[in-house]
């Protein structure tokens, strides 16, 4: 999975604090770095600053990242934007960005906004539509708990970012929403952060704690083959690791390119084999 072209708007610029890389809005550039990679397929999608958590939903940026796809010819898919602070709006924007725009998914958070957390009840109909539609959904870190904290050393992006995705994993496990939704398609950015390193121990709290038995249907580390896995995790060591403990079938090729935290890392055949299954693509 990677960043794709979107049409720079002005507000977007504060966020983001540093010229934007050409690649993340450039056609021309994006393809080059594809090529430059041997990618014939990338999935593309608004970077984090931009996902609409808490501001308005910007069906704007879901029409420019549908009319990058379109220009692409056959090089892209398109994953949007949601209004996660607003579910019911959220879920009929996931309708409208895969019935009208041809989109094949969305990216969210790893948090809802206004304190909520993806495992908010209110969160359903998101749920049920993205499960009803086949909607690949990808989770990348928004919010970082105890980011107040890690100002220094970028450790808010190299420590927070995998913690912040296990606690949404772990918020989808034991909140439910995998045992409610057994169709949803998800990926988790960065190879799934802490989760699949930390399994033992959600199974063993589990077992243990009274606020965690019964809150989901089986042990933790059952579900780790209900996520997909993207292969941004910078040592190849890592990277066999993962396969074998949630499965090659799994695990697709992922760059988080043009970012300085990207890892292109090496194509594997069977993170293509993953990557075109789960893309309905050969």
């Amino acid at each position: 999975m990677a960043i794709g072209p979107i049409d720079v708007h002005a507000h977007y610029l504060p966020a983001w604090g540093a010229p934007m890389p050409p690649e993340l809005f450039d056609l021309g550039a994006q393809l080059a770095d594809m090529d430059r990679l041997g990618i014939a397929l990338r999935a593309v999608c608004p970077p984090p600053f931009a996902l609409a958590v808490r501001g308005e939903p910007d069906a704007d940026l879901n029409r420019a990242l549908a009319r990058a796809v379109t220009m692409a010819g056959s090089r892209f898919v398109g994953l949007g934007t949601l209004p996660l602070h607003r579910p019911r709006e959220a879920a009929a924007e996931l309708r409208r960005c895969m019935a009208e725009l041809g989109l094949r998914g969305a990216t969210i958070g790893s948090d809802a906004g206004e304190g909520r957390e993806l495992d908010a009840p209110d969160l359903e109909p998101l749920w049920d539509a993205a499960e009803e539609l086949g909607a690949l959904i990808l989770l990348h870190p928004s919010d970082v708990p105890g980011a107040a904290r890690m100002g220094s050393y970028h450790l808010r992006n190299l420590v927070g970012n995998p913690m912040a995705t296990a606690h949404a994993a772990a918020r989808l496990i034991f909140g439910g929403v995998l045992d409610r939704h057994p169709g949803l398609r998800i990926v988790l950015s960065h190879g799934g952060g802490a989760l699949p390193w930390i399994a033992g121990r959600l199974d063993h709290g589990y077992r243990v704690r009274p606020e965690c038995t019964g809150a989901c249907a089986q042990p933790p580390s059952a579900y780790l083959r209900r996520f997909f896995y993207d292969t941004v995790v910078f040592e190849a060591g890592a990277r066999r690791w993962l396969r074998e403990q949630v499965g090659a079938d799994r695990v697709v090729f992922g760059t988080d390119t043009p970012f300085d935290m990207g890892d292109a890392g090496v194509m594997d055949e069977a993170d293509h084999g993953a990557a075109a299954g789960l893309l309905g693509v050969r």
